[in-house]
């Protein structure tokens, strides 16, 4: 599977930290990896780091992938959806059922939601899943 393909690369500045929300923290430069400084508080034991390069998925949102997409540009073109479906897999590989859940009526096509906000859009996955068997595949939520 082209992992890559999956993916939406954008460069961007973003500082991740973890920590408990109600604590205060002084951080320091604590010790770099692979070029990147980690800053941590030695009390709380939390620490943060910054970036100029992240990658972005939509795989989950309810207007991921959208079907009036399906050919355009992935780089070029406008799209509706927040992902060109290209990098989901479809139409070309055969890994986008693992993006986007399949129509039970057709399986050889993604599901597109029938009602909602982002009605015509298609329903897509992510690997956080609702262990809840009353909540089926098909829900987009």
């Amino acid at each position: 599977m082209d992992m890559d393909r999956r993916i939406i690369g954008m460069l961007f500045a973003a500082m991740f930290c973890v920590a408990e929300p109600t604590a205060s923290a002084e951080f320091k430069d604590w010790k770099s990896f692979k070029g990147t400084t980690i800053f941590r508080d030695e009390a709380s034991k939390a620490y943060c780091y910054s970036t100029t390069n992240a990658v972005v998925d939509a795989d989950g949102a309810p207007n991921a992938y959208h079907p009036g997409d399906v050919g355009k540009n992935c780089y070029k073109d406008a799209h509706l959806g927040l992902d060109c479906p290209e990098n989901a897999g479809y139409p070309d590989t055969d890994w986008w059922t693992d993006v986007l859940v399949t129509d039970p009526v057709d399986q050889s096509i993604p599901l597109i939601q029938k009602t909602g906000p982002y009605k015509g859009f298609f329903v897509a996955m992510t690997w956080l899943q609702d262990q809840n068997a009353a909540v089926p595949v098909t829900d987009p939520a």
